[in-house]
């Protein structure tokens, strides 16, 4: 990836934490790139991590791993705002929207499994 800043999304971070993204994001986290991740992504992690019951400390470490690697972004205004426009345009879930509109305003790459950010602008779907 030649990207130089990108904003890794929560299927693409639980896809590294559960070893099915065949190394993908591993390559990322190791590399020089600035990651980005928005503070919602953290939410929907440890709701993720809670439902499935794992240990404390793995959804400690995991946590830690990204706030420690990523640059963490707060939902703003602006970030709103023009999520409320994406939403609408491209038909994003309201989560959804604020994570791809977090990536328009920071000047990202989105990283992501989700294919419903398929087709956007400054998004790669992996598989």
């Amino acid at each position: 990836m030649t990207d130089s800043k990108i904003l890794i999304d929560s299927s693409a971070w639980l896809a590294h934490f559960g070893d099915t993204d065949n190394g993908q994001i591993e390559a990322i986290v190791k590399s020089q790139i600035t990651i980005y991740t928005s503070v919602i992504t953290l939410f929907e992690i440890k709701r993720k991590l809670l439902k499935e019951k794992v240990t404390k400390e793995s959804l400690i470490e995991s946590l830690n791993n990204i706030i420690e690697r990523s640059i963490i972004v707060d939902i703003d205004n602006a970030i709103c705002l023009l999520a409320a426009e994406h939403a609408v345009a491209h038909n994003l879930a309201a989560v959804d929207a604020l994570i791809y509109a977090t990536t328009k305003l920071n000047s990202c790459t989105l990283v992501t499994f989700d294919n419903n950010f398929r087709n956007l602008e400054n998004v790669k779907v992996l598989k």
